[in-house]
C-alpha cells in the first residue's frame, strides 16, 4: 500500500512538471491572430540593447472568431521594456500589426491609416495568406516570455519564418491590396490605434470587409481592443430604449388623469 502511495506521488509530480512545461511553450495555430512587434530598421540598437534591431515580439491572441466578440487588455510593457528599452515608445522604428488567416483563405487585418480593407477573390487573398499561415507553425511550441502572454521573442536575422520576414518591407506581406501596410507605430504622448477588418473571400469583384473593433497601444504598453457591437445589440438597445419612451409617457399620462 506503501509502494502505491509512493508511486502515485510520483506520478502526480511528473504531471505537474510536464503541465508546467506545457505552460511556458506558446500555443499557437491556425485561425488565430497574431500580435506582432518589429523594429523596421534592423541596425536600429532600442535602449543600448545589443541585437534586439532584428527581434520580434510575436503573440498569440486566440481564435479571430473569440478574441474579437469581446473588449479585452493586455499588459505588455515589462516585454516591450525588456525587449526594446525602458523608451521603445519614442522610438520611430517600432511598429505592431494584428493579422491573421483561416484554412479558407479568411483574412484579418489592422488598418492604421484609416483604408477599410476590401474583400477579394479566393486566389488573390491566397497571395497574403500564404505569408501568414507559417506564422502559426514558427511560433508554436516557442519559449514563452515568462509574463503571463501566449508570446515569445523570434530572431528574425536567423528565423525565415518570423514575422518580419513574412511581413516585408512595405509591412503588407506583399499584398498590394494592403496598401499602405497594416502596422502602426507607438507613440510617448499617448496612444495609437488600428482597426481590424474581418474579410472572407468574395467569389468575384471586391467589397468592404468587416470592421471587427479598434486595437489601441498606449504608451505604457497596455493593449486595448473595443470590439464593434454586433446589430443584435443596437436592435437590443433600440428595444430598450423605446420601452423607456413608452414608460414614460404612461408615467406622465396616469399624473394628468
Amino acid at each position: 500500500m506503501k509502494h502505491y502511495k509512493h508511486l502515485i506521488v510520483a506520478l502526480a509530480g511528473l504531471l505537474s512538471i510536464a503541465s508546467s512545461a506545457k505552460s511556458d511553450t506558446v500555443s499557437s495555430a491556425q485561425g488565430d491572430l497574431i500580435l506582432a512587434f518589429r523594429i523596421t530598421d534592423s541596425t536600429d540598437i532600442l535602449g543600448g540593447i545589443s541585437g534586439n534591431g532584428t527581434k520580434n515580439l510575436e503573440i498569440d491572441l486566440g481564435s479571430g472568431g473569440t478574441a474579437l466578440s469581446s473588449n479585452f487588455t493586455l499588459s505588455l510593457g515589462t516585454d516591450l521594456t525588456a525587449l526594446y528599452g525602458s523608451s521603445w515608445n519614442t522610438a520611430s522604428t517600432l511598429v505592431w500589426s494584428v493579422s491573421g488567416d483561416t484554412a479558407t483563405k479568411t483574412l484579418w487585418a489592422t488598418s492604421p491609416n484609416g483604408t477599410v480593407w476590401l474583400r477579394r477573390t479566393s486566389t488573390l487573398q491566397n497571395s497574403a495568406a500564404t505569408k501568414i499561415t507559417p506564422l502559426y507553425s514558427d511560433l508554436n511550441g516557442q519559449t514563452t516570455t515568462g509574463t503571463g502572454i501566449n508570446g515569445a521573442i523570434i530572431d528574425a536575422s536567423t528565423d525565415t519564418s518570423s514575422y518580419t520576414a513574412k511581413v516585408g518591407t512595405n509591412g503588407n506581406y506583399g499584398y498590394t491590396y494592403f496598401s499602405g501596410g497594416i502596422e502602426a507605430g507607438v507613440s510617448s504622448t499617448g496612444a495609437t490605434s488600428a482597426d481590424i477588418y474581418y474579410l472572407p473571400y468574395v467569389a468575384s469583384g471586391s467589397t468592404p470587409g468587416t470592421d471587427k473593433g479598434t486595437f489601441s497601444l498606449a504608451s505604457d504598453g497596455t493593449l486595448t481592443f473595443l470590439a464593434v457591437p454586433e446589430p443584435s445589440t443596437y436592435a437590443l438597445a433600440s428595444i430598450g430604449l423605446f420601452s423607456l419612451v413608452v414608460m414614460a409617457r404612461r408615467r406622465r399620462a396616469l399624473a394628468n388623469a
